[in-house]
């Protein structure tokens, strides 16, 4: 589910000699849907921990020369690691 804190990261970084780094597009920020079970409990009841946060995409990594040596497929939404 996209919320407030879901963004869109589209990078191209380069080595000093101008090659390719690294590419690739994700999302992050996902939410997890909420079920309509958790909706329905009393409030006493509720979990207050903060919702998990999911990303999805792929990114490519390349050698000093530019050639691809990696690439890493985010197809199943991962969890993001918390930001404190």
């Amino acid at each position: 589910m996209i919320q407030e804190k879901t963004k869109l990261w589209d990078i191209l970084d380069f080595n000093e000699n101008g090659n390719i780094k690294s590419f690739g597009i994700l999302i992050t920020g996902l939410k997890e849907k909420e079920s309509k079970d958790r909706k329905n409990t009393s409030s006493q009841f509720r979990d207050y921990t903060p919702p998990a946060r999911y990303k999805i995409g792929i990114w490519q990594y390349c050698k000093e020369n530019g050639k691809n040596i990696f690439k890493e497929n985010i197809k199943e939404i991962r969890k993001e690691p918390n930001k404190r």
